[in-house]
C-alpha cells in the first residue's frame, strides 16, 4: 500500500482455513490497520472438519466466541450483507460485511 500510495483498503477478502481468528485479533480488531470498507471472509468455528481445518486453530471458537466477534465488528460499524453456510461443513460460513460508520 505504501509503495503505491494507497491509504484505504476497499475490500479485504480472506479464506485462510482457521487462521482468520488470528487476523481478526492481531489486525482488524486492534486497529493495527485502517478499517477496510468491506470484509469478505469464511469463518471456521469449533467442530469444523479436521480434514480441512487444524483443530487447534478453532479450539474454543464456539457460538459464544463467534457472537462476541460479531458484536465487536458491529461496534466498529460493520453490518452483515450476506451469510452462507458451507454446505459441506455447517461449522463454517462465508460472510460479507460493509462498514457503515
Amino acid at each position: 500500500m505504501k509503495e503505491l500510495g494507497h491509504t484505504q483498503i476497499d475490500l479485504l477478502k480472506f479464506d485462510i482455513e482457521g487462521s482468520e481468528w488470528e487476523l481478526f485479533e492481531t489486525q482488524v480488531l486492534n486497529a493495527n490497520m485502517a478499517l477496510p470498507r468491506q470484509l469478505s471472509f469464511e469463518l471456521h468455528a469449533e467442530g469444523a472438519s479436521k480434514h480441512f481445518i487444524p483443530k487447534e486453530l478453532v479450539r474454543g471458537k464456539n457460538r459464544t466466541v463467534v457472537t462476541k466477534l460479531f458484536l465487536k465488528l458491529v461496534n466498529l460499524g460493520y453490518r452483515v450483507l450476506q451469510m452462507e453456510y458451507n454446505i459441506g461443513n455447517y461449522n463454517c460460513a462465508e460472510f460479507s460485511m460493509v462498514l457503515i460508520a
